[in-house]
Formats: C-alpha cells, structure tokens, sequence
C-alpha cells in the first residue's frame, strides 16, 4: 500500500490531502478526515521521498539534488498560452518549489467566470504574499504579458518579481534544436507529450518540464550558465533611459496614448491603450522574448511621455491622427494590419463618452457620409475649452468646445447637415471600434431625432447625471 501511496504522489507531483490519498489509492469512501490522517501518516511513516508538508497533506520530494533548488521559484502556468487578454485564461495554477519540492499548489478554473477573477485575486494575492524570488514560465504564447496584466487589473500593482522563461534558456542546451512548440521542447528534455489539459494536469506538467530543465543542467555541467541566466532574469535594467521602473508603476490604468522619443527629442513610436499602466509596463517585463518590434523599441527609446484621454475611443483616434502628422519611425517600419470594416450599425448618431477632464464630456457625433465631428460638452461654470483639447492640434479646426447643451443641439444639427468639419477617416475607425463596444456607451439615434430642442433635453440630461454622480458611464 505504501508504494501505491508514493507512486500516486510520484504522479501528481503536487500536495494531496490524506482524504484523497484514502479515496484514490486505499479506496476508501466517505472516510472521515481524522481517520485518513491517521492512516496515511503510518503508511507513509519513514519514507524518504515523501514530505509532510502540513498535518493533513504529503507531497513527492523531488529527487534532483542540484544547487539550484536552494533558491525559491514560483512556477506558473495559464491556459490557453495565448489568448488576447487574461479574461480569456481556461485555467490558472502555480507552484512554489524551494529546496528541491513544491511548497505550495494551487489551480483553478474557469468554468465560471465570475468566480474565476475572483479565485484569480485571491490566489495572486497569496502568490504577491509568498514574495518568490523568480517566476518561472515555460515561455510559450503570451502568459508573461498577461500575468503582468491580471496583477494591474486586479490588484492595482505591477508584476516586480525577475521572471524566467524556460523555453528561451533551453536553447542553451539545444543550439541546433526547434522549440517552437511545447511539445518539441519536451522531446528535448526526454520526458512525456507537454500539451493543453485540465488545470491540474497542465501544472503538474510544467512542475516536471521544470525538473527535467534544472536535471539536463546538471548533467552537463552547465551550472554557471543557469546562474547566468537567472541573473538575466532579474528585473529590467531602466539605465539607458531617462524614466525608471517607478515612472512606469506610476502611470494611470485609464486610456490614453504614449509617445516614444529617442536621445533627439525626436518621437519614434505613437501608441494607445485602454489600460497605459498595463501596456506600457508590458513593454519592459523581464523574461519576455523580444519581436522585432520591441528590439527596435528598447534598442532607440531615451524619453516617455503619455496623455490620459477619457475613453479608449479617444485614445484610438488621437493615435491615428499623431500618427499621421508625425509619422513615427518605427510605427513606419511596423506592418500594420487593416481593422476589419464593420457595416453593421452605420448611422448618424452621437456617441457620448466621458472626458479625461472632470466636469466635461466628449461628443463624438458620425455619420456614414460625412464623417465625424467631436466636441467637448462642458460644464456651466467652466469658461474656456479642456486642456485636453491642446493634444488635438491635427483634428481641432476650430474651437469645438460647447458650453450648453442648447449650443450642442444647434451643432449637432448643423452636423447633419453637412456644416461642419468632419473626417471620414475617423469615422472609419469609430464605427469599427463601436462593433464590439455598443453596450459601454450611451448614444443617441440621430435618424429619429425630431427637433434640436429635443437633442439639446437628452445632452442637459446626461450632462446634469454625469457631472453629479459618481459613475463615468451612465445608461438613460
């Protein structure tokens, strides 16, 4: 029974209760828990591969005995590899490895995903409370950026500790060999297929990838290049630049857009984002494989400078038209691809966002053959236009700045009929970035919009909520 209970643990390669133990291998069901502990415990009395790592748990002592095991890792994994953002994960886990074994395990899944985010914080936030020295991933898809994402959306802090991509550092042990897929890298260290599976399962492969990694060091000798690599690992050298990684924590999780210049002055990368804190940290994260994008970007960057818009709308046009008047160097090189043209829902209509002002918000007004046209709707008290409005200077043909909500119903008005400067570019990107976004604005139907006096009574209305409440998006 007792080489029954080490060869279970031996395949988990993770802590298991005595109750599982008891139901699982002894076949004992609906044991009471004091009776498994007791049980378990006197069989697996005296055996040298297996620790106890709490009153009621055991876990498999791994049998490596290199050095490298003195330092404690923190080893992660999310499924799917790649997905676009960390909403998207099927499954999270992680293990804490010190001293040769796992100290601590833990995955879930998102069969809901409600409770998903929530297991998701509450396991980072033991995760941030262990404090590891390295975070070691296996360096396929984009599971290092979307860490770091999950941490600033759900805690509020960014990803600090050294990360350690498995996959880029094998490739010293196997110059001549492809490791493009998980699979091949497994082929590699000679152990079983490395694929998608449950949560549980897909770390206890990552547990043994890890362990196969650290044995073939060992086996050839190869202990100060690990040493080199994890020093490598450490966190992002910030000296070449004139921000550091504090300039970097401090920036706002709010849209904006960021420019990049080099020692000149000159800005040589245009980007925007819904979340600058997210995707600009993502930029410097240690442990990430450089593209051809992020060479150029960290290879030229000196200065950062960024500008909080109050949607991400705000962010994606702004982008286009600084583009397009800058004409950055490496936005030029960077194959962009054509945003799908969305058909669907191309009508007059006024889009209503908040400003990144307090006490103003933006009017975006688009029509199918005109264009569109944007304004800043104000407050009453405020007597001249958004500072904001400065960072526009490609787009504001004139001061579009509205005081009341009778003025905006005249421009509107005005809009429709042709009157007013508009870009069909712009509109372009609108009405393609609105497909997927319907239900985070509020709007107005143009097409059934009778008089200006009726425009001008739902803008006072907004405008009276939003500027009064609490919430930045306020649903009629």
């Amino acid at each position: 029974m007792s080489e029954s209970l080490v060869k279970y643990l031996a395949q988990r390669r993770q802590p298991i209760s005595a109750h599982e133990l008891a139901a699982a291998v002894l076949h004992m069901k609906n044991i009471p828990e004091p009776a498994a502990v007791t049980i378990i415990a006197r069989l697996l009395e005296g055996q040298k591969d297996v620790d106890r790592v709490s009153e009621d748990t055991w876990v498999y002592r791994s049998i490596l005995s290199s050095p490298v095991n003195d330092i404690m890792y923190l080893l992660v994994r999310a499924q799917p590899a790649h997905c676009t953002r960390w909403q998207e994960w099927a499954s999270f886990g992680c293990v804490l490895w010190s001293n040769g074994r796992a100290r601590f395990s833990h995955s879930i899944s998102a069969a809901d995903r409600a409770a998903f985010s929530r297991d998701l914080q509450s396991l980072l936030l033991k995760i941030k409370a262990l404090s590891p020295a390295f975070v070691i991933l296996d360096g396929f898809g984009n599971q290092i950026s979307l860490l770091a994402s999950a941490m600033a959306d759900l805690l509020g802090e960014a990803l600090e500790a050294p990360v350690f991509n498995i996959r880029k550092s094998a490739q010293i042990l196997f110059p001549e060999a492809s490791l493009r897929t998980p699979e091949q890298l497994a082929h590699q260290l000679d152990m079983r297929i490395y694929a998608d599976g449950d949560a549980g399962t897909s770390l206890a492969d990552l547990q043994t990838l890890w362990e196969h990694f650290i044995a073939r060091f060992d086996e050839t000798g190869a202990a100060e290049s690990f040493a080199q690599l994890l020093q490598q690992a450490a966190p992002f050298d910030f000296s070449p630049y004139a921000f550091d990684a504090a300039f970097v924590r401090s920036l706002p999780q709010m849209p904006g857009i960021y420019l990049m210049r080099d020692r000149e002055g000159s800005v040589i990368y245009v980007g925007k984002s819904k979340n600058l804190a997210q995707r600009v940290g993502s930029y410097f994260l240690p442990g990430v494989e450089p593209d051809e994008k992020l060479i150029a970007i960290r290879q030229r960057i000196y200065n950062l400078e960024f500008h909080v818009t109050g949607s991400e709308l705000e962010a994606l046009l702004l982008e286009y038209e600084l583009i397009r008047a800058i004409d950055p160097a490496i936005n030029r090189q960077i194959q962009v691809h054509e945003r799908p043209q969305r058909q669907r829902g191309r009508y007059p209509r006024v889009i209503l966002l908040p400003a990144a002002d307090p006490g103003f918000i933006r009017l975006f007004c688009l029509h199918p053959d005109f264009g569109l046209w944007h304004g800043w709707l104000g407050a009453d008290h405020h007597d001249e236009p958004p500072a904001s409005a400065d960072i526009w200077p490609a787009l504001v043909q004139e001061i579009s700045w509205i005081k009341s909500a009778a003025h905006a119903g005249q421009l509107i008005f005005d809009f429709l009929e042709g009157r007013l400067p508009a870009s069909r570019e712009l509109a372009q990107l609108a009405f393609t970035w609105l497909g997927p976004n319907q239900d985070a604005v509020n709007s107005i139907d143009l097409r059934h919009l009778c008089t200006k006096e009726e425009c001008a009574r739902i803008l006072e209305q907004y405008r009276t909520h939003v500027l009064t409440s609490a919430e930045r998006i306020i649903a009629f």
